[in-house]
């Protein structure tokens, strides 16, 4: 049930990489800490150069949404609101709306004693052949 109605990239390049210095990530706006792994795209859109840095929490949820629905594209910096907007609208799968909590929460544990910590980097379910 994708709706999507805008023009894909020129040109672009996806690559992970470890943090070697802080970054932001462009979806959940947490700081991306040194030695942890990410996700870096550039490109073109629009005849205008662009990087997107995701965390691996980010990258993992944007996975897992592309196989528990039908549509595989999306904005960059517009995950969470494509999660929260699928999550609570056609799909209604609850690995959805907890990936909707979680991105909300910047991936950190809100109370108990892990407060403030970030949870474990999601699992993407695997895709039967």
């Amino acid at each position: 049930m994708c709706d999507c109605d805008y023009d894909g990239p020129e040109f672009s390049e996806t690559v992970e990489r470890t943090a070697r210095k802080p970054h932001k990530c462009c979806e959940c706006h947490r700081q991306i800490e040194s030695g942890e792994r990410y996700t870096i795209t550039s490109g073109v859109w629009e005849g205008e150069f662009s990087t997107f840095k995701w965390c691996g929490h980010c990258s993992a949820a944007c996975e897992i949404k592309n196989v528990l629905t039908e549509c595989r594209c999306f904005l960059y910096g517009g995950l969470h609101e494509d999660i929260h907007e699928t999550a609570r609208g056609w799909a209604k799968s609850i690995t959805l709306y907890r990936l909707d909590i979680w991105m909300g929460r910047k991936w950190r544990v809100k109370r108990g004693p892990r407060a403030g910590q970030l949870v474990a980097v999601p699992k993407v379910p695997q895709v039967a052949s």
